[in-house]
């Protein structure tokens, strides 16, 4: 029995890449077994049926993030797996993270999730756990991201945390999908996500469910690399996918529920 799951979900992918990306999760984290989840439109099970450490399954259309990860977490369930590895395929990693991670879970059994921090290809940080948003921090942060504004630095050094010590642990509100590991063992079907998303808004969400009665970690001890593309402020269609789902999530938690925003959006350090 395999002591992790690593879960990825393809859409319109290199499959070379794909294939270097799985062959390094496997040389560094031996005890896993990896869950393709492929949205694409093409069948591409003769790459990797020949790879013992991986679980390809083809969706019959593109059923989105949560809902393609919910089928690693439900395996995990089902076959007492204690660790879900969430991740998207555009990282590359420090090749000590997924022992580590696993040991701080291991080490600290209220944590409900743990991510690792997060750098770009040139190894600047990527300020990607934040506050949980109000609906205006979600339209104050896109105007940043467009205009790089000066108005909004300080709004913005406060929503990322960006002058927190990089050095140390944080229990911090809102992590981000695009490298998590879940505690399955404690979770068990709480680490589902909502699959009214189709993309976006569902580690928001995750995180807004699991926060107010867990610790979720950010671990600066180790990191990811992600070529984060921000791809909602550039092509249309996804903006738009973007905006369904900052309705559904504000339709979901409350528009002006500040009471509660103040509440679980405290960040202190742990060990």
């Amino acid at each position: 029995m395999n002591s992790n799951v690593v879960s990825i979900v393809l859409y319109n992918y290199n499959v070379d890449e794909i294939l270097t990306l799985v062959n390094k999760i496997h040389t560094n984290n031996c005890d896993c077994l990896i869950i393709l989840i492929d949205n694409s439109s093409e069948n591409n099970i003769q790459y990797f049926n020949n790879l013992s450490f991986i679980k390809y399954i083809k969706s019959v259309s593109n059923i989105g993030f949560g809902k393609g990860h919910n089928i690693s977490i439900d395996y995990c369930i089902e076959n007492d797996i204690k660790y879900c590895f969430i991740t998207n395929y555009d990282i590359d990693f420090d090749t000590q993270i997924f022992d580590r991670l696993i040991k701080y879970l291991y080490d600290n059994s209220d944590v409900a999730m743990i991510m690792p921090k997060i750098v770009n290809k040139d190894y600047s940080q990527q300020w990607l756990p934040k506050l949980q948003p109000s609906p205006f921090s979600i339209l104050k942060r896109k105007l940043y991201q467009i205009s790089r504004n000066i108005l909004f630095v300080k709004f913005i050094n406060n929503y990322e945390l960006r002058n927190f010590d990089t050095s140390k642990n944080y229990n911090i509100p809102n992590l981000s999908g695009c490298f998590l590991l879940l505690n399955i063992e404690l979770l068990k079907h709480e680490a589902l996500f909502d699959e009214r998303y189709f993309l976006y808004f569902e580690d928001y969400d995750l995180s807004r469910k699991l926060t107010s009665k867990y610790k979720t970690v950010l671990n600066n001890q180790t990191f990811v690399i992600h070529d984060y593309q921000s791809m909602a402020n550039k092509k249309f269609k996804l903006f738009i996918l973007f905006i369904k789902s900052y309705y559904k999530f504000y339709n979901k938690w409350g528009w002006f529920n500040y009471k509660d925003l103040n509440k679980i959006n405290t960040v202190y350090t742990v060990d």
